[in-house]
């Protein structure tokens, strides 16, 4: 594990994500993004053990 992560949470709580982007808080996140960052999210989706 790494303590080189930075977590920021744009979300306002009971706002839909096509208002998060209309509000510009999707291209807030793309300004400070920097190249190179990457993601841990695969893209896949894996039905949850239980």
């Amino acid at each position: 594990m790494t303590s080189n992560i930075t977590v920021a949470n744009r979300a306002i709580g009971g706002r839909s994500s096509r208002s998060f982007i209309e509000q510009g808080r999707l291209a807030a996140i793309h300004d400070v993004i920097k190249p190179g960052a990457t993601s841990s999210y695969s893209g896949e989706v894996r039905p949850s053990a239980g």
